[in-house]
């Protein structure tokens, strides 16, 4: 069967409405197990208390060999325990397992419940030879096997009887009985001995099962009953009895159900997951369902949950069980309504915006369920019910309306929102033009103004009838522009924001302007130049629209532009030009007004010209007689000009700026001094002296000559510089005789001169005599590339400056320079490691040059300067130099050796190369070096294996030298053993070690053997580990003592050392459920631990509950009581209670007070239970209570005494007009009552007599609630 599953409900706050069974008692439930071997019992729904009764198997007769008579088999044990289950950790079904009735010879087997939550143990069987019986079970408390299960009552636990013996002579003995089973609260008897022949009779079984013992020559009788064991048989019998088979009883109180719940009867169909609530919480392992499977899918058959989306409507959902075990079916139920919920799939207001002007507005909304209203943010009318908006009394803006379906039930609010714009109408006023409307023609731009209201920002344009100039973004007129007529502009603000178009117009009128020229005799002039007078040459009248006008234009203001010009502006002399004005182009104005009132100008073009200026701006100067010298200076002239020089020369040029001339030679040591005699540019001409001012005065210096001495040839070898003798003529006295200049090289290529590269030399000298020197020409304006043939030059003048900075003339002369070769070779590189002595030097040497007749010597010399070897006129090749240089060890040469390799060029010019040096090391400082490798025969041995020592020892390494092929004196020296001391003294070394030398007296490192001698094996358990202890019924603080360390160090033995342990113990948990883990840690001398230490471990609980300190001192309640329920007493206090109390283990005592009020105040009841607890949840049972009792037994009393109404007599009026006397709401007013709640009174009426004489009387009931 299925196992349910583990769950918790939380708990909620609900409005419980509960529709089902009532609760009321359901009888008993059992199950019994009576055949042997496991089955499974299912834990029934709603139950979580249960009641075991479990019996062991009887054991069976002896079974001893041979033909004596046998003992009877032990009767089985009892066992019995209430369980309860949390259902926090509920376990639905468990294993039962029935033990079988021992064999002839076998023990009857255990019967347990669980997983040995509660066990009874079978009895034994005797197979001893002096006939004894089996020992009946005995019964311990069983250990908590599961978590999750409490064993609330575990007092009753019984041992089987004992079975009885065969008694001697075993060859003439009866069989004894078997024992009797154990039963709740008693032992098991014991089953009686056998006789002997002649003097007794068979053994009689115990009661409650015990089987008889057999008579001589017969079986032992099998148990009667279960639990019994099997009676021992008689001598010479075939075989004993049976035991009984073990017995497990379970029985429960039929569970109840009170009520199903959920959070609301009426929930919507958008809320979340429904959880369900079953009480009591015990009752669970039920099934959920609905009427009609309603909430198929979404109903959880096992939790009760409802999921999101279950259909709308009314469901019934019911909760319960079938009947079973007899028990009978439960069930409750409750109605559930699951409501619609509003949808709103949209909302809007098409056609926005809308203009303040447009009316009624109405929303577009789809929509189903329940109605709703529309809102606003403030501003907007709009009607709540429809969701009409009157655009004309909003005030314009933005807003969000909202339509809103209200929360129902468990049904969720809804809302839409649309978004409405309502926008102000625009307005134009007073759109007009500045002034009379009425402009020239050559007036500025106009600009409109007006007060609009844009707030839509609607576009503004601006227009007009044809032939206005009209700007249609800013309305701006251009009178200059239009035409002369009278225009109609229109300004319009665009539709836009759902509001149309607006227009405003005004009216403009453009008059034509009159028109003049003026004129003067020339329109260029020079400074200083007889003033003039300008000229009207015509004269036009302006015309208008509403009449033409004619006649000369007489006055009006004359002037300039730009600032500078001198002129008459009005009068007799209005115009003249005074032309000592400043030099510029004027524009001269005249201002005149027409017939029709418009002003207009006319205009011409003045240029005054100023004269050409000319300075000079080069310096005095000092020229060689061969150099043309440069004059030059500043023009400021307008267009092309001519200058003219005082020697006559001329140069031209255009506008302002330099100017120069390169004047003609003259005779050396002249001097002559140069001005500007005439300068004429495209208008004016300079006067000499005012205009043209400046003078230069040279001087011509005289010339040196030069020149290279070709009889002085130079010979040089590859990479020398060469020297060249310059000579001089008419040298200079003052400055001192210092020159530069270039050479310039060229080389011979065997059929002709060309420039060689470089071939330009710049030098820099100061001779020693005025007659000339050497110039030195670098090696490196001389290569000889090839290094094989001699390479020819040719040094000549290129240019040559003496002192004064004048080029000497003529420069004559060259000499040539012959560079021989110069040998090259190279060296095979020296060895870069030592050379042993005695050991062949060799280095190859080649040319590199190909110079043909070229040799090379070389020495060796040592650090001390001593030769060691050397040769002269070698020739090149392959191992050229080939030697030991006669060296050996011991060496007596002073390292290191250096070999100089020098080059030899042949005849005539012998230009010796550049030599070469090569450094070796000719010695043997390298010890020897062990070919064995380090730790190699290094070995490891046990601390008594003298066989492995002895060959460990016997090993030896091998050497190697770098020059020395016989290195076998080898050196050993022998160690002795080490101990590594306390603690571990078996363990230790050996340390061998060798050294070797080699010819040249090198020692090499030492070699080192280290043999160690280890301890590395544990102890062996050789004795016996006490075993612990489980399910101790008593405080931490009281657990066992464990075996000292020393005692279980006594149970190993170790190869080697000592054994020694340490106790490490770890506690867990509380006096209500603990644990002491006592761990050894065994280990020999030498650390050696055992690799699984022994652990002893006791654990137990707190199983007792809390008792009260004084025996009979719980406080009593009380009945009776005249008053309100809210006044009845509040019962003994939590603390009160818990210091009542008193627990085994010390520690807090917990009280949980519950109350529990019935009836109301006309009749209550109060009572108080107490939860009484000790810190391991061991509770006082039952539950101790105070009960109080009573109801209100007090009437109303008047507010204020007296207050009463009176009534009245003498009454002067008809019996139709009796006074009515108070009403019954006006007498109730007047009384309260002790406990509250409504007054309630009745009026009842009485009336006697008549008109004549009348009587009516008022009685008034006046009762509270309680009546």
């Amino acid at each position: 069967m299925e196992k349910l599953k583990q769950f918790f409900m939380p708990l909620l706050l609900m409005l419980i409405i509960s529709l089902g069974i009532s609760p009321h008692s359901m009888g008993q439930g059992s199950a019994t197990f009576s055949a042997p071997g496991v089955n499974s019992w299912t834990q029934p729904p709603g139950v979580t208390t249960f009641t075991l009764k479990v019996w062991g198997a009887g054991g069976g007769g002896g079974n001893f060999a041979g033909t004596d008579g046998q003992g009877g088999g032990g009767g089985g044990a009892f066992h019995k325990s209430t369980l309860t289950t949390s259902p926090l950790a509920l376990y639905t079904w468990f294993n039962v397992i029935v033990g079988a009735g021992g064999t002839a010879g076998n023990a009857g087997g255990t019967s347990s419940f669980g997983n040995t939550q509660v066990a009874a143990a079978g009895g034994s069987a005797s197979n001893s030879g002096n006939g004894f019986g089996g020992l009946g079970g005995i019964q311990t408390p069983a250990p908590l096997g599961l978590s999750g299960i409490a064993v609330t009552n575990s007092s009753s636990a019984s041992n089987g009887g004992d079975g009885g013996a065969s008694t001697n002579p075993l060859q003439t003995s009866f069989g004894g009985g078997g024992g009797g089973r154990a039963d709740d609260g008693n032992n098991g008897s014991d089953g009686t001995n056998g006789g002997t022949s002649g003097s007794g009779a068979p053994g009689v079984g115990g009661n409650a099962g015990g089987g008889a013992g057999g008579n001589i020559n017969a079986v032992g009788g099998n148990a009667t009953s279960y639990g019994g064991g099997g009676g021992g048989r008689g001598f010479n019998g075939a075989n004993s009895g049976t035991g009984g088979n073990g017995r497990i009883e379970i029985s429960w109180t039929c569970p109840t159900i009170t009520s199903l719940t959920y959070p609301s009867p009426t929930v919507c169909s958008y809320s979340t997951t429904l959880a369900a609530t079953v009480l009591p919480a015990s009752a669970l392992g039920g099934t959920y369902t609905s009427a009609g499977n309603s909430l198929a899918g979404f109903l959880n058959a096992t939790t009760g949950d409802i999921a999101t989306g279950a259909p709308q409507g009314t469901h019934v959902i019911s909760y319960g069980w079938p009947a079973a075990y007899g028990c009978p079916a439960a069930s409750v139920s409750f109605t559930l309504t699951i409501a619609p919920q509003a949808v709103i799939t949209s909302l809007n207001y098409a056609g926005g915006p809308f203009c303040s002007n447009a009316g009624t507005v109405s929303p577009t909304l789809v929509a189903t369920g329940v109605a709703g209203t529309y809102s606003s943010t403030a501003g907007l009318s709009i009607n709540a019910t429809t969701g009409d908006i009157n655009t004309g009394t909003s005030t314009p803006g933005t807003y969000t309306v909202t339509y809103t379906v209200a929360a129902s039930g468990n049904c969720l609010a809804v809302t839409a929102t649309a978004s409405v714009t309502i926008t102000a109408l625009p307005t134009i006023a007073g759109f007009d033009y500045p002034g009379d409307n009425t402009y020239c023609a050559g007036e500025g731009l106009k600009l409109p103004t007006s007060t609009v209201t844009n707030p839509n920002g609607n576009v503004i344009t601006y227009s007009s009838t044809a032939g206005l100039t009209i700007s249609a973004t800013t309305g701006e007129i251009n009178p200059a522009t239009s035409i002369a007529g009278v225009y109609t502009v229109t300004m319009t603000i665009a539709a836009g924001g759902g509001c149309a178009t607006v227009t405003a117009t005004s009216v403009v009128e453009i008059l034509a302007r009159p028109t003049a020229t003026i004129a003067y005799s020339s329109a260029t002039y020079c400074q200083v130049t007889p003033s003039l007078i300008p000229f009207i040459a015509q004269v036009l009248e302006p015309v208008s629209i509403s009449a033409v006008t004619g006649g000369p234009l007489t006055g009006g203001i004359f002037s300039a532009t730009p600032a500078g010009l001198n002129i008459t502006a009005s009068g007799v002399n209005a115009g003249r030009i005074n032309l000592n004005s400043a030099p510029g182009i004027y524009t001269v104005k005249y201002l005149f007004t027409g017939a029709n009132g418009c002003v207009d100008s006319s205009f011409t073009t003045v240029t005054i010209y100023a004269r050409p200026t000319s300075t000079l701006t080069t310096a005095n100067m000092t020229t060689c007689s061969n150099i043309n010298p440069t004059i030059g200076g500043l023009v400021t002239a307008t267009g092309a000009w001519t200058l003219t020089l005082s020697n006559g020369q001329t140069t031209t040029g255009t506008g302002n700026g330099p100017w120069s001339i390169v004047v003609n030679t003259q005779l050396p040591g002249t001097t002559v001094t140069y001005f500007v005699s005439s300068l004429v540019d495209a208008h004016c001409s300079g006067n000499v002296g005012q205009d043209l001012t400046g003078s230069v005065t040279v001087i011509q210096r005289g010339l040196t000559a030069a020149n290279i001495d070709g009889a002085a040839n130079v010979y040089i070898c590859t990479g020398q510089d060469a020297n060249v003798l310059v000579e001089l003529s008419g040298a200079l006295a003052a400055p001192a005789p210092s020159y530069t200049g270039t050479f310039m090289i060229d080389v011979w290529n065997g059929a002709a001169w060309v420039p060689s590269t470089p071939s330009t030399l710049a030098w820099s000298v100061v001779f020693p005599v005025a007659s000339g020197g050497n110039v030195i020409v670098p090696a490196g304006y001389l290569p000889n590339p090839s290094n094989s043939v001699t390479k020819q030059y040719r040094v000549r003048w290129g240019t040559l400056l003496d002192g004064n900075g004048c080029s000497p003339d003529p420069l004559t002369g060259f000499v040539y320079i012959f560079v021989a070769p110069n040998p090259q070779i190279t060296v095979s590189a020296a060895p870069v490691a030592d050379v042993c002595p005695g050991t062949n030097i060799t280095f190859n040497v080649a040319q590199t040059g190909n110079v043909v007749g070229a040799l090379f010597n070389w020495v060796a010399t040592d650090a001390a300067n001593n030769v060691l070897g050397q040769a002269y006129n070698v020739p090149f090749g392959t191992n050229a130099i080939n030697t030991n240089l006669s060296l050996s060890c011991p060496t007596t040469h002073v390292n290191p050796i250096t070999f100089t390799i020098s080059p030899i060029g042949p005849s005539p010019y012998n230009c010796g190369g550049v030599p070469m040096t090569r450094v070796v090391n000719v010695r043997d400082v390298v010890a020897p070096t062990w070919t064995t490798a380090a730790l190699f025969i290094n070995r490891t041995v046990q601390c008594n294996d003298a066989v492995a020592l002895a060959a460990a020892n016997a090993l030896f390494p091998v050497a190697s030298d770098n020059c020395d092929n016989d290195v076998t004196n080898i050196v050993k020296t022998s160690g002795t053993f080490v101990s590594n001391g306390v603690p571990c003294i078996q363990s230790g070394s050996y340390t061998n070690t060798w050294v070797v030398t080699d010819d040249c007296g090198n020692t090499s490192l030492m070699y080192t053997q280290v043999i160690t001698v280890i301890d590395n094996t544990a102890p062996v358990l050789t004795g016996t580990i006490p075993a612990g202890q489980t399910g101790i019924n008593n405080c931490l603080s009281n657990a066992p003592t464990p075996p000292t360390a020393a005692t279980i160090a006594a149970q190993f033995t170790d190869n080697c050392g000592t054994v020694s342990a340490t106790l490490a113990t770890v506690t867990t948990g509380t006096d209500c459920g603990w644990t002491v883990t006592h761990t050894y840690t065994v280990k020999d001398n030498c650390g050696n631990t055992v690799a699984v230490s022994p652990v002893i471990v006791y654990s137990g609980a707190d199983l007792t509950a809390p008792t009260l300190i004084v025996a009979g001192s719980f406080p009593a309640g009380q009945t009776g009581i005249n008053n309100c329920l809210a006044n009845a007493p509040t019962g003994a206090t939590e603390a009160t209670v818990a210091a009542l109390y008193s627990d085994n283990c010390g520690g807090a005592i917990t009280v949980v007070k519950t109350t529990v009020t019935t009836g109301t105040d006309c009749a209550w009841t109060v009572t108080y239970t107490y939860s009484i607890k000790d810190k391991c949840g061991n509770e006082v049972t039952p539950k101790p209570t105070q009960v109080f009792s009573g109801a209100d037994a007090t009437a109303p009393t008047l507010i204020v005494a007296g207050s009463f109404p009176a009534g009245q007599t003498g009454i002067n009026n008809c019996l139709a007009n009796a006074p009515t006397g108070a009403t019954e709401a006006a007498v109730a007013a007047l009384y309260s009552d002790n406990c509250g709640g409504a007054i309630t009174v009745v009026k009842t009426t009485v009336t006697t007599g008549t008109d004549c004489a009348w009587t009516v009387t008022y009685t008034y009931s006046i009762k509270d609630k309680c009546g």
